[in-house]
């Protein structure tokens, strides 16, 4: 029986309005059927549970927020909660207006849109209708002390939102063209692998304080009009500055703008933060007169190899906090031979190299969605296959915490010598644990999830009875079960080189040995 959800259900409708009208109307027909048949799924909490939710819910003083990392669930009281916001609102950063500007500004957006560059075409769906004022909230940053909030702006039905996506989407081919850029942490694994340090080199991390609320939008505009010579419109500049000016949200009944800075919410935000801190960077390192050996950064994060000595290493923060008065950087040193980055443990080796492990701040709790549970599959995580959670060769029965992957423990278990599966899971499932993540990872490597009849869910029975076992199913070698490896989870492998059998999930071309796993 086939269950589907609202954004299942979404997804079918926003393919099928693009068939014809008789097509179309058959496909609805056959999935209104399918439902009028489904049975809802069996409750996965008691009822003692539902009931506390309840309570939870029907509380009208306390608000259950997500935290700003971690995965947390924290419970705030309102009062604390708005007492935080209106803190944050006392900044300069912000002003209070007497009228709601949403009309105003979706009037302006429609004529600087329609006088603009853009294609006619494209511009149709750029214009903003029946727009809404943008919501200001805020989510608790349980890591740091005092436990303020990170204002977040949503402005999914703001007047600007769809044409910030535009620019966007536009902008972010001609940012990250750096030698300092990182695009993730399995980039930044990528690099540093190859660093060779020396004992006295000092590893250092800065942080630009509140760095979006900070950038300031002149020279933003400036940065983007200096791409005009790189086959960007000379136009750009113009309506990314309308964009950046018309920053204001709705709190509490009452009307902000923001004056300086770009928006936490924006889908320009990210992109123009990126170039200004280029630019930023390039003048701050050529006018420096001692440098970093290594200089990398993703987005207000830097990771900084210092071959100078503590004290120079002072001077150089001072030279950075000197070049823009609200560009600010705070700076924190390795202890006992690490240092953390992004979600990377990095520390010294006795042989002149860097190791990695992944890091975790105290208040992270590990948690990911049951397999069992009736979300969207694309939001599950898959548990019901031990096997596909070690590295390739690795023997599960190594890790401390068998049968549940430790990337933490398995590596230190082995003193180093494995490195953390997550380090070739990051680019691939965009998560930072070695837990398969999504639907697809819940299928033998480089098997077509579609094969299997019960997709999105993996059924090995089901692909059993299909032929995939031992069938060659058009790639590059034959299926072959996982056990041959001794694990003995009957999982389905790919059989690639040597004998080599890769987990379930894992891209082969991920290890560094392909097509022969290592041990």
């Amino acid at each position: 029986m086939l269950h589907l959800g609202i954004g299942r259900c979404a997804e079918i409708e926003s393919v099928v309005r693009r068939l014809p009208k008789t097509d179309a109307d058959e496909i609805r027909e056959d999935v209104a059927r399918v439902l009028r048949a489904a049975k809802p799924p069996k409750p996965n909490t008691t009822a003692e549970e539902r009931k506390a939710l309840k309570r939870l819910r029907e509380n009208k003083n306390i608000l259950i927020l997500p935290a700003d990392k971690g995965n947390a669930t924290v419970l705030i009281t309102k009062e604390e909660y708005e007492q935080k916001i209106c803190d944050i609102l006392k900044d300069t950063t912000y002003k209070k207006l007497k009228t709601d500007p949403t009309a105003k500004t979706e009037r302006s957006t429609k004529a600087i849109i329609k006088k603009s560059s853009i294609p006619t075409e494209e511009q149709r769906g750029l214009l903003p209708r029946a727009s809404k004022p943008p919501r200001l909230y805020g989510l608790p940053k349980i890591h740091k002390q005092g436990v303020p909030l990170r204002p977040i702006v949503s402005q999914i039905y703001a007047p600007t939102y769809h044409l910030a996506k535009y620019l966007a989407q536009s902008l972010q081919p001609h940012a990250g063209k750096t030698s300092s850029y990182v695009k993730n942490s399995a980039h930044f694994i990528d690099i540093i692998k190859n660093v060779s340090i020396k004992e006295s080199d000092i590893l250092v991390s800065f942080d630009v304080v509140s760095l979006f609320t900070n950038i300031p939008i002149p020279d933003a505009v400036e940065v983007v009009r200096s791409l005009t010579s790189d086959c960007i419109p000379k136009d750009f500049p113009e309506l990314v500055e309308h964009c950046l000016r018309n920053s204001f949200f709705l709190w509490n009944g009452c009307h902000y703008e923001q004056t300086e800075g770009t928006a936490m919410g924006s889908p320009l935000s990210p992109v123009v933060a990126n170039l200004f801190m280029e630019k930023f960077e390039k003048e701050a390192l050529e006018s420096c007169e001692k440098k970093p050996k290594l200089w990398l950064r993703y987005v207000d994060d830097t990771f900084v190899i210092w071959p100078h000595g503590v004290q120079e290493l002072q001077g150089f923060l001072r030279h950075l906090n000197s070049q823009h008065h609200g560009i600010q950087f705070t700076m924190d040193m390795e202890k006992e031979q690490s240092l953390n980055f992004l979600d990377v443990l990095v520390t010294k080796k006795d042989n002149g190299r860097l190791g990695h492990a992944v890091y975790r701040k105290l208040t992270h709790t590990d948690r990911y969605l049951n397999a069992a549970s009736h979300h969207h599959p694309t939001a599950v995580v898959g548990t019901g296959i031990p096997a596909a959670r070690y590295p390739a060769g690795v023997d599960p029965h190594d890790c401390p915490h068998y049968p549940y992957c430790d990337n933490v423990a398995l590596a230190a278990a082995h003193h180093g010598a494995i490195s953390p599966y997550a380090a070739h899971s990051y680019a691939a499932y965009g998560h930072h644990g070695a837990v398969s993540h999504g639907a697809g990872a819940k299928y033998p490597a480089a098997v077509d999830p579609h094969l299997c009849p019960h997709y999105p869910y993996c059924d090995t029975a089901a692909l059993d009875a299909r032929g995939v076992h031992g069938i060659g199913l058009g790639f590059a070698g034959h299926g072959y079960p996982y056990s041959s490896h001794g694990y003995g989870y009957g999982v389905y492998g790919i059989h690639h080189g040597a004998g080599a059998r890769y987990p379930a999930g894992v891209d082969p071309h991920s290890c560094p040995n392909y097509p022969y796993c290592h041990h």
